[in-house]
């Protein structure tokens, strides 16, 4: 084979999404350029390897989703071969699609799904996909899908995009930014191979904790039914009551128009009473789970205001729990939504997604701003906490989970060296009670709020680094009210933001300095070097989002340093990452000794100020189940 290049892509096309369940159909090759190929049949695995072997350097777009089934699938991967990812080479790309062109693409998208049947609809791409990214860099036609994936030129042409894309990004990144290349090649590349391994990893999952879980929730759902039920006998009863009278006014309406139209006789009448009583057979009883039905219980029968704190009706989560705390009725309520959650969501899905009793989720570092990790399939960053204990080490190991505690308050101490914010960090302060301190003027010290106003701590916590980021009196108000404190007006909740901010001025100043450089269109670097830009249409949000993004970013940034430390330094497996939390199994024999140098890596960070070396910290635990 004549070699034209070093660098080679790689694109899979699969019967499905599941990598443990679904198989490879065809495997398309190319240098971008005259060597392009597509690779089927039980021998595929054995030809890519030896194309592979005549290239220094491989590259795929989201290619860890690609060789997560290659590697399942027996192929073995040479890892350090991984050089790129046009994926995340244009998630670091200063330059962006036009929210404009995307716009016309979905159009044009739009109008040629009219024509194609349901299955064999083009799918959505946003501005990270390839059928996006090729057209607007490449300026080649736009990529549309093939409506058989199983297809060679789709492969092919999907591989090819790859090359040439990888090769433009990566020469245009590395000439124009070169810092933002260096945190792609050495960072985010890097943390995303972590990743890729921890997907394949997996975590343990106990199926008998999880069903003896599910009976006990069932229980649990039952029982708040039937005391809903019970207690609000009377209002199932009005609700019946409400239907019967609308049936009724609807046969009477439409005996109304059969009179007027001298249609109406004995034999329509005994039919509409027929009619009329097989409709009232057919009510059925007042559904808790129905917006509207529940709206009815709580405002015409509880006399609740079911509005949320914008004034709109509702009957969300926040809401409920604001009206909880008028009535028991509602917490009874909140019970139940939350058993339903857990029957109908959790406890099916994590059935469903288990294979040989593990959970394999998958993550996603491109899909916000700041590069905080999702994940799906299922989502673990969203774990209920009485589901945790159902996820368990492998045997004669343990998990050892620990998170960086206070780090969004340590990193901006850190950028913005405001006096106050360093003192807390540096004495080890209590930076929520201190907000609270200095919000309600409470008659104790800071640190002894905790203690003696566990609500207004609570208030702080939620609502004191918002607004440092920028959030505004209605942001407090409607925490506020949220949490019954209705003694406050609004202009209290200004008041409590200027306090804030006049508390850390030295933060506030430094916002307003960051919000006009990423309004000039300055493309800045949070704490590991990722590239931080706002696009023209986004200049609307940098008042809110400038100093959170670069705060949020570094503390994300910082977890997946420390926890690719912990996997290429103590070769233990990273399990799981949330928020700000890392799951790593260990040997339970060596479990303490671990720890000790997992919370020094967590920590070995330098933030040096003028204030002085703000510590990182760490809490966390050693188990047998996921615990936080």
């Amino acid at each position: 084979m004549l070699k034209t290049t070093n660098l080679l892509a790689v694109d899979i096309e699969t019967t499905g999404l599941n990598h443990n369940k679904d198989e490879i159909t065809v495997i398309g090759v190319s240098d971008g350029d005259q060597f392009n190929r597509a690779l089927r049949g039980p021998n595929m695995l054995h030809e890519l390897k030896h194309i592979i072997a005549d290239y220094e350097q491989i590259t795929g777009h989201n290619f860890k989703f690609d060789l997560k089934f290659l590697i399942t699938a027996g192929l073995d991967f040479p890892i350090d071969k991984w050089t790129h990812d046009s994926s995340l080479l244009a998630f670091n790309f200063p330059e962006k699609i036009p929210a404009s062109w995307l716009d016309a693409y979905e159009l044009e998208r739009r109008k040629q799904n009219k024509s194609r049947a349901v299955g064999e609809r083009h799918r959505e791409a946003g501005k990270y996909s390839l059928k996006t990214l090729a057209p607007y860099f490449l300026g080649v036609e736009p990529f549309w899908e093939a409506v058989d994936h199983d297809n060679d030129e789709y492969a092919i042409t999907d591989a090819k995009y790859t090359a040439m894309l990888t090769r433009q990004l990566a020469e245009r990144l590395r000439n124009a930014n070169q810092k933002a290349y260096q945190f792609y090649q050495e960072h985010h590349l890097a943390w995303t191979k972590m990743l890729l391994f921890a997907e394949l990893q997996g975590i343990r999952i106990n199926l008998d904790t999880l069903a003896n879980l599910e009976r006990t929730t069932d229980a649990e759902l039952r029982g708040a039914y039937n005391t809903m039920v019970d207690r609000w006998a009377g209002h199932f009863q009005a609700y019946h009551d409400l239907c019967v009278a609308e049936i009724a006014d609807r046969y009477a309406e439409m005996a109304e128009r059969a009179k007027a139209r001298n249609r109406y006789s004995d034999k329509i009448a005994a039919q509409h009473a027929r009619n009329r009583l097989r409709a009232e057979e057919q009510i059925q009883p007042l559904n808790l789970d129905s917006p509207s039905q529940l709206r009815w219980l709580l405002t015409e029968r509880l006399g609740l205001e079911a509005v949320n704190l914008d004034g709109e009706e509702s009957t969300d989560k926040e809401t409920l729990t604001r009206l909880a705390e008028q009535s028991p009725d509602v917490a009874l309520l909140l019970k139940y939504r939350k058993a339903k959650k857990l029957m109908t969501t959790y406890y099916p899905e994590y059935k469903e997604m288990a294979h040989n009793g593990r959970i394999f989720t998958s993550f996603n570092s491109i899909g916000t701003r700041t590069g905080r990790l999702s994940s799906r399939g299922p989502n673990l960053q969203q774990v209920p906490g009485a589901l945790h204990s159902v996820f368990e080490a492998d045997p004669d190991h343990v998990l050892i989970t620990r998170d960086l505690s206070a780090i969004e308050p340590t990193v901006m101490a850190y950028f913005t060296e405001d006096e106050k914010l360093c003192e807390l960090m540096l004495t080890g302060g209590d930076f929520h009670g201190t907000n609270a301190h200095a919000m309600f003027n409470l008659d104790c010290r800071p640190e002894e709020v905790k203690e003696a106003y566990p609500r207004e701590r609570k208030i702080a916590k939620e609502c004191g680094l918002a607004v440092l980021y920028g959030a505004g009196g209605n942001r407090i108000y409607q925490v506020l009210q949220k949490q019954g404190m209705n003694q406050y007006t609004f202009t209290d909740a200004k008041n409590f933001v200027y306090r804030i901010r006049d508390l850390y001025s030295g933060v506030w100043k430094f916002k307003q300095q960051l919000d006009k450089e990423f309004e000039h269109g300055a493309t800045l670097h949070n704490l590991l070097g990722r590239p931080l830009l706002f696009q023209p249409e986004e200049q609307q949000d940098v008042y809110m989002q400038g100093l959170n993004t670069l705060v949020q970013s570094s503390a994300s940034d910082l977890l997946q340093h420390a926890a690719y430390r912990v996997w290429t330094e103590l070769n233990l497996p990273v399990l799981l990452l949330v928020h700000d939390e890392v799951v790593i199994q260990a040997p339970e024999a060596e479990a303490a000794n671990l720890e000790s140098k997992i919370v020094n890596i967590l920590k070995d960070f330098p933030l040096p100020t003028k204030h002085g070396n703000i510590p990182i910290k760490s809490e966390g635990k050693i188990s047998k189940t996921w615990e936080k």
